[in-house]
């Protein structure tokens, strides 16, 4: 929770960072990666404050543990500063290789993948 909310801090001008990040306010804003939160817990809660989860009907977002994917831990967000259109989303959790590839054998999770266009900025 603490990350959550230092990120939360840092995009959001809380914190006086303008060195380190000189075109935050104006910049693109993605943030993704493993959360080890679900959905349903208060860290994604409380990064949905300020940012939109990449989802898209019908798509089944669980990523880990890989062989058996169960839970979703791994998200991608964009800022709600911006309006973004989800083209692609694509989570090759049913087991079957994907581009080749066998995720089990490679990661303990499965990866999600995202065609984004940003509309407005």
């Amino acid at each position: 929770m603490s990350q959550a909310r230092f990120i939360n801090s840092i995009v959001f001008d809380d914190l006086d960072l303008d060195d380190e990040f000189p075109n935050l306010a104006t910049g693109i804003m993605i943030l993704l990666g493993d959360f080890n939160s679900v959905e349903s817990d208060r860290v994604i809660k409380e990064l949905d404050k300020y940012w939109n989860r990449v989802k898209k009907v019908g798509v089944d977002t669980r990523t880990w543990p890989a062989g058996n994917p169960g839970l979703d831990l791994d998200h991608i967000f964009n800022s709600r500063n911006q309006v973004w259109s989800v083209e692609q989303l694509t989570i090759p959790n049913d087991g079957n290789e994907w581009n080749g590839i066998k995720w089990p054998l490679v990661s303990d999770h499965i990866p999600v993948l995202a065609k984004l266009k940003l509309l407005e900025q």
